[in-house]
């Protein structure tokens, strides 16, 4: 989403999302925590579908199918070693 929709390159994206992800985790697990322990007998799979649900049906966060046309990163330049371009797959198995 920062990539498509923010316009920022993938390098600055990768770590600036994954703080995003875990301030989001800490707070729903922060909610999530109080509510456990205010509740003794309580059951979670209700909760879990829903937000399952509630985020697959979030057109602009690519629904079910995912998000389409996300575009590559930028070129790795190596200096005399060359360069990483990630024009096939195997190239972005190694990123992952």
């Amino acid at each position: 989403m920062l990539v498509i929709h923010g316009h920022l390159s993938f390098w600055l994206s990768l770590p600036l999302s994954t703080l995003i992800t875990a301030v989001f985790a800490l707070v729903i697990g922060y909610v999530y925590h109080q509510e456990r322990r205010v509740h003794v007998h309580y059951h979670d799979n209700g909760h879990r579908y829903a937000v399952c649900r509630a985020v697959g049906n979030v057109k602009s966060l690519g629904g079910y199918t995912g998000v389409p046309n996300i575009p590559p990163p930028d070129i790795i330049h190596l200096g005399s070693l060359g360069s990483i371009v990630f024009d096939e797959k195997v190239d972005f198995f190694y990123l992952a």
